[in-house]
């Protein structure tokens, strides 16, 4: 479809109200923050099966998760949030444990961009966004909730010590160098101006 922003969304894409990378960059900090006054550390660069089960018992940002069977999810969903529930697939889990896994990086990614759903999405009706393909990527779901996990993953100061160097900010940060390359991309363009 071509629009003014000659953006094509990617499928599932729900339209959502738009949001800028500095509102997506504030909640992404704040949760990221807030976890850590509960817990005294960085919970999202190397613990995030710890920072689940500390979102799933929090009472002020309750995000609940349970890990099934792959067999449960469609064979092309990873995991899947619906409101503030989060359903992970048994094998995206285990590699998020285990950081010698090949697909470690990448579902570290997919489960933050999933927080990201259950934050900025929780209220959203889902029967009515379905209805309309978004036309820019500020009002696509899953760009705003990609851009959350990026955000959230990675701080400001990360990309500074990184030197902006996407090899070294995914070796920093436990991300893929692909996310890395994006999320220098959108600290650079939209949030050090």
């Amino acid at each position: 479809m071509a629009n003014k922003y000659n953006y094509k969304p990617r499928p599932g894409a729900m339209t959502v109200p738009g949001l800028s990378h500095i509102k997506i960059f504030d909640a992404a900090q704040a949760v990221r923050e807030y976890i850590k006054s509960l817990t005294g550390r960085d919970l999202v660069k190397n613990h995030l099966p710890i920072l689940f089960d500390h979102l799933s018992t929090d009472k002020n940002l309750p995000i609940y998760y349970s890990v099934v069977d792959d067999n449960k999810l469609p064979s092309n969903v990873e995991a899947i949030t619906n409101g503030n529930s989060i359903k992970i697939k048994q094998s995206v889990w285990d590699a998020v444990e285990n950081s010698s896994h090949p697909y470690h990086r990448r579902y570290r990614f997919t489960l933050c961009h999933e927080i990201g759903h259950a934050i900025l999405h929780s209220e959203v009706d889902h029967g009515f966004a379905r209805m309309s393909e978004p036309t820019a990527p500020f009002e696509s779901s899953e760009w705003q909730a990609d851009t959350f996990s990026g955000y959230l993953l990675v701080s400001l100061e990360d990309v500074k010590y990184s030197n902006f160097c996407s090899l070294s900010l995914s070796n920093i940060c436990n991300i893929s160098k692909p996310a890395a390359s994006k999320i220098i991309k959108n600290y650079r363009n939209s949030i050090m101006r």
